[in-house]
């Protein structure tokens, strides 16, 4: 069944019971007497329009507000609903009949709902009609109801009866409203449960997808990290090396926080890979992967990186490509910086992009130091942003290049005076040892 089928159903299955319910208030008034073709029939419409206003006045499953919000709302009707008989009881020292505290359910229930749906639905507009229709709204339809003979005695009951009725009411809606409450709470507690485990897993994978890399290459010392800002983040750091004993340094990003990014990088991690293992120049792997990337993401989905090829020869240069990330930062011994990289479209917006490599000559104790934009946009509590030259300042001052990655994320971390970062903080350098 389609959603506008469902709609249907809903809408005739109201009206029904609208309609069954004002023939049996209708019915009422007739087995006992007191059937006035006017006034009845305008209590008995009152009644079920009123019954099926309040239905309607319910979120549907779908939109915004899910089946549990909807199973909350419900619960605070009944709850507050008992109130209804309770207090048309007392006011009417026990003379109101079934229908009185029918209505007394509507009232109070209704109100109860008025006001949840305004505060739960932000519709802050409702506030002042809440108030008008709080103050007026009962007494309105009580002294009407009364003047009409809705207070009418059906059957003839003694007063025990009638207030026995009442206390029954009252006791339907207090057990449905408790029994409507408990089943959302064992519904969060099983989906909050479910949720951790989830959450859980997802760290694990993050954790084998992207772990930590100490690792000796050649002439080359490598160091990456990659700290996620939510339990599994979108960054990626890879160590691709070659049959020649060169390798590729990646350092990926992928747009977006969270799971739905963290997925994208598992399926980019496997396509960098492949590209970058194959034959060829490292701009044609470059290009390679983005061809991929854009045959397969969704649009407004992209991935920017920047690659590092480590040559097996000491005294060949290191090339780099950058896909629309920040640039690397080339640490001389002596300290001096310098930016290095030409850039390119992110990878996964346009399929024909082409990508240059940017050649550098590396001497021993050079390091090539690779970040994300999680650590530029690391931020103070006043709103100031590390930004490219705090983390260039970070990989200057610091000497020992060994200990540099951490260096570069513990300064983010400063800067942002330790609190929670907003994105995925990932680093990684590679340094020439001492021939």
């Amino acid at each position: 069944m389609n959603a506008r089928m469902r709609a249907w159903v809903r809408s005739l299955g109201i009206a029904l019971l609208a309609v069954s319910l004002t023939t049996f208030v209708l019915i009422m008034f007739v087995i006992s007497g007191a059937y006035d073709p006017i006034k009845n029939i305008a209590i008995g419409t009152g009644a079920g329009l009123g019954i099926t206003l309040i239905l309607l006045a319910l979120p549907r499953s779908n939109g915004e507000t899910g089946p549990e919000t909807r199973r909350v709302l419900l619960s605070v009707f009944f709850t507050f609903g008992t109130l209804g008989p309770l207090i048309m009881m007392v006011v009417t020292n026990g003379e109101a009949n079934f229908l009185v505290g029918i209505a007394g359910i509507l009232v109070s229930g209704g109100l109860s709902l008025l006001w949840a749906t305004t505060f739960t639905r932000r519709v802050f507009w409702l506030i002042p009609i809440a108030i008008v229709v709080s103050a007026i709204g009962p007494q309105f339809l009580f002294r009407t109801m009364y003047e009409m003979g809705g207070f009418a005695n059906f059957f003839g009951l003694s007063l025990r009866m009638r207030l026995g009725i009442l206390g029954i009411e009252s006791l339907v809606c207090l057990v449905l409203g408790y029994t409507l409450m408990i089943r959302f709470v064992s519904r969060v507690e099983r989906a909050g449960a479910r949720s951790e485990a989830e959450l859980e897993t997802a760290s694990r994978i993050h954790a084998q997808l992207v772990p930590a890399i100490e690792r000796d290459l050649g002439a080359w010392s490598v160091r990456a990290r990659s700290v996620p800002s939510s339990t599994m983040g979108g960054d990626l750091i890879d160590l691709v090396v070659h049959a020649d004993g060169s390798g590729d340094l990646v350092l990926a990003d992928v747009a977006g926080h969270g799971v739905r990014a963290g997925v994208v990088m598992a399926m980019a991690k496997g396509i960098v890979w492949s590209e970058l293992a194959g034959a060829g120049t490292l701009s044609d792997a470059a290009g390679r992967i983005n061809r991929s990337l854009t045959d397969l993401l969704d649009v407004g989905t992209f991935v920017t990186a920047v690659v590092a090829r480590l040559p097996a020869n000491a005294g060949e240069p290191a090339e780099i490509v950058v896909a629309g990330h920040p640039p690397a930062i080339i640490r001389r011994a002596d300290g001096t910086t310098e930016p290095v990289g030409t850039h390119g479209l992110p990878w996964g917006i346009e399929r024909g992009e082409t990508y240059t490599t940017t050649a550098v000559s590396l001497a021993p104790g050079d390091a090539i130091a690779l970040y994300s934009d999680g650590l530029t946009e690391a931020t103070t509590v006043g709103g100031a942003m590390l930004g490219i030259a705090g983390v260039d300042g970070a990989v200057r001052t610091h000497a020992d290049p060994g200990s540099l990655a951490r260096a570069m994320l513990d300064g983010a971390e400063r800067h942002a005076g330790g609190r929670a970062m907003t994105d995925d903080c990932s680093v990684a350098v590679a340094w020439r040892r001492s021939d």
